[in-house]
């Protein structure tokens, strides 16, 4: 999904131009099929959630699935809000661990220190990408952490959350 929004910036994205970790431009004639895809997929994950009869794994998988679109699409674009990109993409790793973590019933109260920094390691390492993104960022008018802050600062606000 994140593919679709993201097509003006991919396309002048060195590391998205090169078959790789970093994935590939998506074809505009396929974000059609990648957009119905996403649809059906928060529809089965909600489905499941629901199953659980956990209240906190619901409400965990919504939170995620909310967030999850919102970072990406419209309306808000999460992306696109410096300091917010970085923090909410943290909370996208959060929730997907809390969510194995509550399957069982295990509630938000239980939840153990570490995840919770490693959640803010997650911060860092979205930082730091945005540093290495910033002239695709840039060319592409795309506002971000780094594109915003400048690379120096982004990259000491990294460090410190790792």
């Amino acid at each position: 999904m994140n593919d679709v929004y993201d097509y003006e910036t991919d396309k002048r994205n060195t590391r998205k131009l090169t078959d790789g970790l970093e994935g590939g431009v998506l074809d505009p004639a396929r974000q059609k099929d990648v957009l119905v895809a996403a649809y059906c997929s928060t529809i089965i994950v909600m489905l499941f959630a629901l199953a659980t009869q956990c209240r906190d794994n619901i409400l965990g998988t919504i939170l995620l699935l909310i967030i999850a679109w919102q970072y990406s699409a419209p309306p808000l674009r999460l992306k696109e809000i410096p300091i917010i990109d970085a923090f909410s993409n943290g909370c996208l790793a959060f929730l997907v661990w809390f969510i194995g973590f509550s399957f069982f019933g295990s509630s938000i109260s239980e939840v153990p220190l570490k995840p919770i920094l490693n959640n803010l390691c997650m911060v860092g390492g979205h930082a730091l990408a945005a540093v290495v993104d910033f002239e695709a960022d840039t060319a592409a008018g795309q506002r971000t952490i780094a594109t915003t802050m400048g690379r120096r600062p982004v990259a000491i606000f990294a460090a410190v959350c790792l």
